[in-house]
């Protein structure tokens, strides 16, 4: 996934706040989409 350095920057500071990776941070933030969608996240 590319994104702007400014971009990441922001994202990690937010993750950093939760105490978790920036991964895991858009993935946590991908499942509860779904989940706003109506999917149940898998895995």
């Amino acid at each position: 996934m590319r994104i702007t350095p400014e971009l990441k920057e922001q994202l990690e500071a937010e993750a950093n706040k939760d105490n978790v990776s920036l991964a895991n941070w858009i993935k946590e933030l991908a499942r509860q989409e779904l989940k706003r969608r109506g999917i149940e996240p898998k895995g």
